[in-house]
This record gives structure tokens, C-alpha cells and sequence, in this order.
């Protein structure tokens, strides 16, 4: 008796496939005729839910809206125990341990590995970092679920791995897969369960042999799958040979001669086709097409894909197709942007265009997320909200957000600019209504949060609050005018906001172990503190629980572990899991990704990212099997994920209408077009159509310019020209360095009385660690002064000890800068030793005012000196402590930094009261970084080429400074931004407000 020959159709690139398989089964497809029997009895499997969802709605206009009970429609992968109509049989299909599960095992013995092996160089990244442990797990992860689905064993890995010849490497990579065939499989062989693929595949193989042996009834199709598993082939046989059955195979090419059929290759779009019907026994060429079966732009596709190994056919295959070549050309456009930013605008407008035809609809079909969201956002600027079938992260949405900014605080050690981003969510409330909550964030944050030195800690905001009230307190403080306008009742609404953050960062900051559940219960309390108004009913908030509901159902696979361990873990499940909101989408307009856009339909296609390395993705064999690995377990290459997503390329080329775009740069580097586009433009050539012709510009010409303005008239540099008796009288020396570098400065902080906030910062900087020594240096001094250092190399020390003492739960702080400081410190005392032997007494900290006249106005110049030595020949020396660089003999001596030696002429005029009038003998920088060396003496004037006397200069430089006020107190004078800045790049505490980025770009 022959054997039956499989019922297998092909549906053409191009053909509304859904709405086709409607009508067909409607007729009674694949029966010859439907007769009475009911459309429920059909059962119909597709790729995708979204497919399903599609030909649900397609049976409804079929029969013109009425109601119907559906066929059973359900995604191919998606096939379980609900599908089959017997019992399994036991022992037969084992439940799956859960995704989550499998992960977490795999955490588990990985970690377990590590402990055992701490000899490895990657064992101790495992055990110090739970994102490496969770990384190399999710690797193995994917490594399970691919061989599991490919049906590999991978017992035989030691072979394998030989062949390879990896030395170095071998004992680790064999030791890590071998976890799989090995501790993982134990363990779920003692649990009764097995992976989640292999579960998947047991079951298509039961529901392959139920067909298989009759006990199917009714009608079933498979359509849109190309059989890319082993159990999924299988199944789609059995469908094949049933006698109400049928297999729609998803475009195969009626236009490949036998030659390039025997050519195909893994990067093919036919190449996986070619094994599915070589697996079900069937000569292609018998194969029916439902619906056209050969169109012009089929025909370009196949050109386009022919394999390498018959291009040398092309001449000739081209030869006699212009007709055909001219009706595919019909209504496809090749477009090339600038970057990646105008090729997304550029698709915006090309869907926004679209919208102008009635009842049009248009797709964007892209791999490339990135891309999608892009032009997602451009969208937006026409208020057009798009339907992204991939939606987006969880943690961008509702209380996994949340979440998020949580984790930043917990993970970053309770840094100020986390908590920033945590009390600014839109969610955080504290149950003290947005208007309280809101002005005591932004109290708390000018106040405590942007001060110098906070502390990265659980309760380092609590420190800076209580520093930020005392120094508001205390009226010799000097605080910002903004902090100085905080009333009453903020302070309390503060000092409650810090009170119930420190007390959940502490609870939050607990290091102990616990199981995965405890630490989600004491999140979620943490939330409940944060947003007690949140709507727990929100779909992201529900998702967001039964994410958090999966782990803790999970929790036992993992074990005990800290919540900083357990963060990493939680987040990474949120960011895996999409979400979709589609209030107000346009219903004709969608971003599809490959797999899902297979069985749509739309008027006008954009094929976006078409580079190398984005549609196709570079090869990736993955960090533990390599290629010959691969050939030796029989594991398909990773070329195979290229000829898939060509295949998905040739099906969103039958569209009527179709844009192909690409990129020329992604940021300054540069990209490549997609191999499909050079040979597409190929082939155009060879019909006559020169390489600066095939490119539409249109589009991008209208991205590139659509936010131009009629005339733009940047904005010069300011000119400000104030009232001369507006203008100031009174300078600090630090001042008359501003005035002659940026006048503007002065302007700004002195005339606009407007003083810079502190910046939010991560992490500390050089001026926190400015600030720190000086503040040790200046308690050690006084100190001294008192004749209190009978230990003078000890109490440097303490002090240091007292001014690192707000930092002391920064570990960058303690790792670096404080070594740092007792290097400098013992440097410093033998330094001290040196200075003392010609010192009468020490003048630490010690300011002064100096009173002059200049054409009849009055003017105070004053000074801070970090420390004064009055000398036994009855000088001074002036010193200066530099934690940064100090200024060369060149720049002082032209007045530009006119600190020290100002310095100097005020000692001259007796401006330092408890001084009186003295000649300076000498100024030091004295250099203090704790580096090697720790330290460094740099007298002004001495050394170098151009060496000059403080004491003369100081003259020089005060009548200058006399110049250069009475020459700004002339009403046409201006306080010109940036006059003499030694450094381009360098910025000054007011150029936002001069707009200098905009006007330095301004030809004067």
C-alpha cells in the first residue's frame, strides 16, 4: 500500500493569510466541502497569540459580523496538556519545574561551583558580584532551554570540548556546562520534574502521535510554522498525514531552480523549509499554493536571496525579467538616513503620512527595539499614540518603577542622588499629599541633600538634615538664600520626610540572609510606606505582583540570600517581562517584531534598521559553545538565526507598499547597510538604475529639517552694563581672580545676587576631599596654636579621623582618600618641622579687610589666609594649601590669579588686625594630595624661568586691582562672560545663564 501524500500548501509573501484562512475554512478547507459541520470543530494552530487573536477577528468579517462559535485557534508553541483529548499516561510528560525555577536552580549551582573552585580567576567574580552569578546563569539558562529544545544531550561535552583545544579555558567551561547533564539533572530527576522545553516538546510529540494514530477528530491546520524545532516538525507531519489535516507553509519559493534548492545554506530564508518538507517526505513542486502562487515581488525576493553559490547565474536569471523587475519596483522604496535618530523621525513621518489615506493601514516591522521606541516617541509630536506589539520593560510602569528607584538607593548605598530619584517618582507620596510631600523634597534636597559630604548611608540624609538645621540655626553660618527662605513648617514637614526615610533604609539595609519571599514582603511594606495611594489595580501594578507572586512561589529552588543579592534577580525579572499600554493607539497603525508581523497584513510596511548587525544580528555562538562544539553536539549554528530572520524579510516584502530604511551611523560610528539592501541595490543596477538614483530622500530630507526655524539668531555674548551704584565695592581676592577671568561672574553672584547650588552628585569629588583636608588641616592648626599637640603627627590624624567622620560608610572614601590623608599627614608633620624653626607664631584661618578709596567711593577688599607665619625677623609667610594644582609663576605674575600676593598687600596695610603692617617674606602653595609623593612645596616666585619678589609684586598687583575697579565702575563698561579662561572646556558657575555653549559658537 503506498503511503499517503502529505496535504501541504504554501501561502505567497504578500497574501492577507489570515483573512485567506478564514475563507478558505469557512468553505470547508481542507475538506471539500464544510457541509453541516460546524466551525468549532476546526482546530487551527498559528506562530503567534497575536496571529490567533487576528484570525479570530478575520472569521467574524468573513461571515459578516454575525456570531459564531469560533475553531479552536491557539499558537503552535503554546500547545499543552489542555489540547490533548486523553489522559496523558504517567510517567509520560512529568510537570516542568517553572522558568523562574530553572533559573534560580541554575543560580544555586553555580554559586555552589564557585565555593568549591575559588582557585578560578572566575569563581571570586561569582561569589563578590550577584549580577556576574546572575549573568553566568541566565547563560546556562538559555544554553538548557536551546539544547533541550534541539533534543541534544550534552553527556558527551568533555569530547566536545577537546576538539576545540581550549587549554586555558577547559577544566571551567566543561566544569560549568557539565552542571546541566549532571547536578542540574539530578535534581530534578529527585523533584520529578524536567525543563520547561522538554516538557514542551513531550507534549507535541503526545499530540504528535493522538493525530497520528486517529484519535484526532475533525479538521486541524497548522499555518505559518517552518518547523523549526525537531517535536514541532514532527507534529506538523502528523498534521500533514491526518485525513482532515493540512500544513499552510509561510512563502515558500516557487521561483528557486532545483540548482539553488541544493544550495541552500543556514543563512538561506529557504533553508529551513527545505529540512521541514525534506522531513515530511514531500517533493516541493507538489506543493499548492492557497492563493496566488507567483507574484512580481516574490519573484525579487528570490532573486534577492539567491544562494551564493549560483550568483554566478545572476546575468543571465536577470536576463528578459525587466517587466517583472518594473510591477515589483511598484510601491518599494529605499531610504537612507543620516543616523539612527533621523532614520526614526524619518519613519514617523511615513506613518503619520499614511494616516492621511482613509482606512489605510501601516506597520513598522523591525528586530530592532531601539529603533522601535524611537519612533514610537516621534510619534507622539503628532499626538499619534502607536500600538508596540513588544511593549516595553516593566520597570518603566507603576510600582515596578518604583521598585527601580528603590533598588538605585539600596544598591547605591542610600547615595543622595538615588534618594533624589526616589522622593521625586510620581507614585511617592508618604501618606503626606503630593503638595506637602513635594515642597519638602525640594526643601530637603536644596538644604541637606546638595551639601558638601553627605554620607552614602542608611542614615546619611538623616546626618545631613540635622547638619543643614543646626547651620540654619546658628547665624554665623552661611547658608544659601534659598535655605534661609524655608519656613517653619517645611523644617517639620522635612524632619518627618527624613524620619520615615531613615527608619526604612535601615530596615532595608539589615545584610541578613532570607528567603527570596521575606525580602518581597519587606519591598512590598517598603512600597506601602512610599505609595499608600498607589491603584494596586492598574494592570502594571497587577503584573508587577504576579511577577513578584512567581519568585516567591519559586523561592525555594534559590535558597537563603541577602537583598542585595536578591535585587539584581527581581529587577532582572521585571525588565524581562513587557508590558503593552494601549489606551488611546491608533487602530491602523502598529510596530510588529519579526515572528509576530509573519501572518499580518498591512497596506504600507516600513522595514526599519536594515544594517548589518541589526536585521541580520551578527552571528552569536554564545559565551560556552563555540562553532566546532556545535558541530560536534549537532547544535545548529547561529547563522540559522539569520536565515530566519531573512525568511521574515521576504515575507514584509509582499506587502503592496514597502519602505526599506537604514542607518549610515549609530552615534559617531559608522554602519553598514544590511547585505540584503547592497544586493538589492545590486540588482537595480543591473536594470539600468544608477547607485544615486534607487535612494528616495524624501522622507529624510523632511526629518532633517522639520524642527528648522525661518531665521535662527543665536544669542550673542551678554553685555551686561548695570548701574554703577549697583555695582559692588566689596571683593574677596578669590573674588578679584573671578573678575578678571569671567566678569560676569560678578556680575551674576553680586549685582543678581545669585548664589550656585551645590551639585547632586553620585560620588565624591575633588572639592568634597578639598574640603575635608582643609577642614583637618585648620583643627590641627588651631590646635597647635593652643600649644595642645603634644602629639602633633597623632592629632593631625584624630582630626582628619573627625573631619572623614560623616563619611565614614562611604567605602570609596575609606578605600582611597583616607589613605590617602595619613600618607599626606606624616608628610605634612615633617614639613612642620621645617616651617616651626624660623616661626614665632601661627596665624590659622585668619581673615582680613583692607578699606581704600578710588575717586571718592569707598571699597573693601578681604581675605581668608589659610594660615599666616609671623617669622623671627618679623616677616610673614603667607601659605596656601592646594589640594588641586597650584598656579605657575607665569600666571601669577600677569595677574590672573592674584591671590597670594593681594594677600601679601593687604599684610602691607596692616589689613590683618592681630599682624599689623608687614612685609611678606615669602608665599607657599603647599601642594596636598596624599598621592605619590604626598606633597608639595611650591614657593611663589621662586624657581621656574620667570622668578620675581612677592613683596614688589603685591604692590604691582593691588595697583592694578585699583585700575581695574575704577575701569568697572564706568556705567559703558560691561561684566563680559569668559574673558580669560585658561581652558576651553572649563566650566564656570554662571555660563548657563550667560548661555555661553550658545554664543561661543557665534563668530564675534
Amino acid at each position: 500500500m503506498s503511503r499517503p501524500i502529505p496535504n501541504v500548501y504554501t501561502l505567497a509573501p504578500g497574501e492577507n493569510a489570515l483573512r485567506l484562512i478564514a475563507e478558505q475554512v469557512a468553505a470547508g478547507f481542507p475538506l471539500e466541502s464544510r457541509g453541516d459541520l460546524p466551525l468549532s470543530s476546526w482546530t487551527i494552530l498559528l506562530p503567534t497569540r497575536r496571529a490567533a487573536r487576528q484570525l479570530g477577528r478575520a472569521f467574524h468579517d468573513v461571515v459578516g459580523g454575525k456570531s459564531i462559535i469560533l475553531p479552536r485557534i491557539k499558537p503552535i508553541g503554546d500547545i499543552d496538556d489542555d489540547l490533548l483529548t486523553f489522559q496523558l499516561p504517567e510517567g509520560d510528560a512529568p510537570d516542568a519545574i517553572a522558568p523562574t525555577g530553572l533559573l534560580f536552580v541554575l543560580m544555586r549551582l553555580v554559586e555552589n561551583w564557585a565555593g568549591k573552585n575559588r582557585d578560578r580567576p572566575i569563581a571570586s567574580d561569582i561569589l563578590a558580584s550577584p549580577q556576574r552569578k546572575l549573568g553566568l546563569a541566565q547563560s546556562l539558562h538559555k544554553l538548557v532551554n536551546q539544547t533541550e529544545t534541539e533534543e541534544i544531550a550534552l553527556d558527551n561535552i568533555d569530547v566536545a570540548i577537546k576538539e576545540t583545544g581550549l587549554a586555558d579555558h577547559r577544566e571551567t567551561i566543561i566544569d560549568l556546562i557539565k552542571i546541566i547533564p549532571g547536578q542540574l539533572r539530578d535534581e530534578l530527576d529527585e523533584l520529578n520534574l524536567i525543563g520547561p522545553a522538554a516538557r514542551r516538546n513531550r507534549i507535541i510529540r503526545l499530540e504528535a502521535d493522538r493525530i497520528s494514530s486517529g484519535k484526532h477528530h475533525g479538521p486541524i491546520i497548522a499555518a505559518g510554522s517552518t518547523g523549526t524545532n525537531p517535536a514541532t516538525r514532527d507534529l506538523l507531519a502528523a498534521i500533514a498525514m491526518h485525513p482532515q489535516g493540512a500544513v499552510i507553509l509561510p512563502g515558500l519559493d516557487p521561483w528557486a531552480s532545483d540548482a539553488d534548492w541544493l544550495q541552500l545554506t543556514p543563512t538561506h530564508p529557504q533553508f529551513g523549509l527545505s529540512n521541514l518538507v525534506k522531513h515530511l517526505e514531500i517533493d516541493r513542486h507538489s506543493i499548492k499554493p492557497l492563493g496566488q502562487e507567483k507574484s512580481p515581488r516574490s519573484w525579487l525576493a528570490s532573486e534577492l536571496m539567491r544562494p551564493s553559490a549560483t550568483t554566478d547565474q545572476w546575468v543571465a536569471a536577470l536576463d528578459g525579467q525587466q517587466e517583472n523587475f518594473e510591477a515589483a519596483r511598484l510601491g518599494l522604496t529605499l531610504a537612507e538616513a543620516d543616523d539612527r535618530h533621523i532614520e526614526a523621525r524619518a519613519i514617523a513621518l511615513i506613518l503619520r503620512e499614511a494616516l492621511e489615506t482613509p482606512q489605510q493601514t501601516a506597520a513598522l516591522i523591525t528586530p530592532d527595539r531601539e529603533l522601535a521606541l524611537r519612533v514610537k516617541s516621534e510619534l507622539l509630536r503628532w499626538n499619534v499614540v502607536i500600538d508596540d506589539t513588544g511593549g516595553e520593560p516593566l520597570t518603566r510602569f507603576g510600582l515596578a518603577s518604583l521598585l527601580s528607584r528603590l533598588a538605585d538607593c539600596i544598591l547605591g548605598d542610600f547615595s543622595p542622588i538615588s534618594i533624589v530619584g526616589l522622593l521625586h517618582h510620581d507614585l511617592a507620596d508618604f501618606d503626606m499629599g503630593k503638595n506637602v510631600l513635594a515642597e519638602a523634597v525640594r526643601a530637603l534636597e536644596v538644604a541637606a541633600l546638595r551639601a558638601q559630604g553627605v554620607a552614602s548611608a542608611p542614615d546619611g540624609v538623616e546626618r545631613a538634615f540635622d547638619a543643614a538645621r543646626l547651620a540654619f540655626d546658628d547665624p554665623d553660618e552661611r547658608t544659601h538664600p534659598v535655605i534661609t527662605r524655608i519656613k517653619p513648617h517645611v523644617w517639620d514637614s522635612m524632619a518627618h520626610l527624613v524620619k520615615l526615610l531613615t527608619g526604612l533604609f535601615e530596615t532595608l539595609a539589615d545584610p541578613a540572609e532570607a528567603f527570596l519571599g521575606e525580602h518581597i514582603d519587606r519591598i512590598l511594606a517598603a512600597l506601602n510606606t512610599i505609595a499608600p495611594e498607589a491603584n494596586r489595580d492598574l494592570k502594571e501594578n497587577v503584573l508587577f505582583q504576579e511577577v513578584l507572586d512567581d519568585l516567591k512561589d519559586q523561592q525555594v529552588y534559590l535558597g537563603k540570600v541577602t537583598l542585595v543579592q536578591a535585587l539584581p534577580l527581581i529587577l532582572s525579572m521585571l525588565r524581562q517581562e513587557s508590558f503593552r499600554t494601549l489606551t488611546d493607539a491608533h487602530p491602523r497603525l502598529a510596530i510588529y517584531g519579526l515572528l509576530e508581523a509573519r501572518m499580518m497584513r498591512v497596506d504600507l510596511a516600513v522595514l526599519g534598521g536594515l544594517n548589518e548587525g541589526v536585521w541580520p544580528t551578527q552571528p552569536n555562538p554564545g559565551p560556552w559553545v563555540n562553532r566546532t562544539m556545535r558541530e560536534e553536539l549537532r547544535l545548529q549554528q547561529p547563522e540559522r538565526e539569520i536565515g530566519l530572520t531573512a525568511h521574515d524579510l521576504v515575507a514584509a516584502l509582499g506587502h503592496p507598499r514597502v519602505f526599506l530604511t537604514w542607518s549610515k551611523r549609530a552615534g559617531r560610528e559608522p554602519l553598514v547597510p544590511s547585505r540584503w539592501i547592497q544586493r538589492l541595490r545590486t540588482i537595480m543596477k543591473g536594470f539600468g538604475i544608477e547607485l544615486d538614483k534607487q535612494i528616495d530622500s524624501t522622507h529624510v530630507a523632511i526629518a532633517k529639517h522639520i524642527d528648522d526655524v525661518p531665521e535662527f539668531k543665536p544669542h550673542r555674548k551678554p553685555q551686561p552694563k548695570p548701574p554703577v551704584a549697583d555695582r559692588p565695592t566689596r571683593f574677596s581676592v578669590t573674588d578679584v581672580e573671578k573678575l578678571i577671568r569671567d566678569p560676569y561672574h560678578i556680575y551674576a553672584k553680586k549685582v543678581l545676587k545669585l548664589q550656585p547650588l551645590d551639585m547632586l552628585s553620585d560620588d565624591p569629588d575633588a572639592r568634597m576631599r578639598g574640603t575635608i583636608f582643609h577642614a583637618a588641616f585648620e583643627t590641627w592648626n588651631r590646635l597647635a596654636l593652643e600649644g595642645q599637640t603634644p602629639a602633633p603627627l597623632e592629632t593631625l590624624i584624630a582630626a582628619g579621623r573627625n573631619a572623614f567622620d560623616h563619611l565614614a560608610g562611604d567605602a570609596e572614601v575609606q578605600a582611597f582618600w583616607w589613605p590617602r590623608f595619613v600618607r599626606l599627614a606624616r608628610w605634612l608633620f615633617a614639613e612642620e618641622i621645617t616651617l616651626r624653626q624660623d616661626m614665632v607664631r601661627m596665624y590659622p584661618e585668619i581673615r582680613g579687610e583692607l578699606n581704600f578709596d578710588i575717586a571718592g567711593t569707598q571699597y573693601t577688599l578681604s581675605a581668608i589666609a589659610d594660615r599666616i607665619d609671623l617669622l623671627d625677623d618679623g616677616s610673614v609667610r603667607i601659605i596656601d594649601y592646594k589640594t588641586g594644582q597650584a598656579p605657575s609663576n607665569d600666571v601669577v605674575k600677569a595677574g590672573i590669579n592674584p591671590q597670594m600676593t593681594l594677600e601679601a598687600a593687604m599684610l602691607t596695610h596692616g589689613a590683618f588686625k592681630d599682624l599689623g603692617s608687614r612685609t611678606t617674606r615669602e608665599a607657599i602653595y603647599l601642594l596636598v594630595t596624599g598621592g605619590r609623593p604626598p606633597g608639595k612645596m611650591k614657593r611663589t616666585g621662586e624657581g621656574e624661568k620667570h622668578p620675581f619678589d612677592v613683596s614688589e609684586m603685591s604692590a604691582a598687583h593691588f595697583r592694578g586691582l585699583k585700575e581695574k575697579l575704577a575701569v568697572f565702575s564706568r556705567l559703558h563698561v560691561p561684566y563680559t562672560p569668559r574673558t580669560v579662561f585658561q581652558k576651553v572646556e572649563q566650566v564656570g558657575d554662571y555660563d548657563h545663564l550667560s548661555r555661553h555653549r550658545e554664543w561661543s559658537l557665534v563668530t564675534e
